[in-house]
């Protein structure tokens, strides 16, 4: 009977370990909790200090020294540090650092809503301290980021932006079949076990609407063969309608499992 126990807690332990293992295992024991997640509403992504990628933001996680936090087009999260709940909206990118028993968070772009202004919460913009309920850095990166599957923009700066992002969303709804089945390949190899999968890539579109120096970013999900089987249908696309000259671009492909 006491073996039997012991065998069910061992199973029990493995199980656990091949769902949670990488932050069991990975994540430092003096990790400081600076907040909590209240709300997310769209595409939000977030690495720690121990993690090589990054995540998805899920409801109720925790924001830790350290981390970094970016949000998609149309897509927002709401944070509950100390006694002050804060909104990140849009295409914003945060740093949340603790120093000398107090928060500090650098805007690296967009915006954020503070509900106070709180002593031991800082907020910064380009090495500046900026005392307000709202705080805005209007920067934007130089490369234009978009998400496939709706066709909507991170960081749209221009009227160019927008008419290069039409371009490309209907182009890839042309390939998106095959985008697909890179991810339906990779479920079935994980025996239907894999969750949500975004890949961030980078390539560049020449003055021919073709792509090259393709290159991936970040991934949730670590299989080779899926990562290079993206790389490839991406190394297919060709814009078309294109006109202008090289250009730089960023997608995070988004995957969710069959229905």
């Amino acid at each position: 009977m006491l073996r039997t126990s012991v065998l069910l807690f061992l199973l029990g332990l493995l199980v656990y370990l091949f769902f949670y293992g990488d932050s069991f295992l990975f994540e430092p024991k003096d990790r400081e909790r600076l907040g909590q997640v209240v709300s997310v509403d769209g595409m939000v992504l977030g690495k720690t200090p121990w993690q090589d990628s990054f995540t998805n933001t899920q409801l109720n996680s925790s924001i830790y020294d350290g981390q970094k936090i970016l949000t998609g087009f149309n897509s927002s999260l709401k944070l509950k540090l100390g006694q002050e709940a804060i909104t990140i909206g849009e295409s914003s990118s945060l740093l949340f650092n603790k120093r000398a028993n107090k928060i500090h968070v650098s805007v690296e772009k967009g915006k954020v809503t503070r509900s106070e202004l709180s002593p031991l919460i800082l907020f910064w913009v380009d090495g500046k301290e900026i005392k307000k309920l709202i705080v805005e850095n209007r920067k934007f990166a130089e490369t234009t980021q978009a998400i496939v599957n709706d066709g909507t923009v991170i960081g749209k700066t221009s009227k160019e932006d927008s008419l290069l992002q039409n371009q490309m969303d209907q182009t890839f709804k042309l390939h998106q079949r095959f985008l697909e089945k890179c991810y339906i390949k990779y479920y079935e190899k994980t025996g239907g076990q894999t969750q949500e999968v975004t890949a961030l890539f980078r390539f560049a579109i020449t003055p021919r609407g073709r792509t090259d120096e393709i290159q991936l970013l970040q991934s949730t999900a670590s299989d080779e063969a899926f990562q290079n089987c993206l790389s490839e249908v991406i190394s297919r696309v060709r814009f078309k309608n294109y006109q202008g000259a090289r250009r730089v671009v960023e997608f995070p492909f988004k995957f969710s499992p069959p229905q």
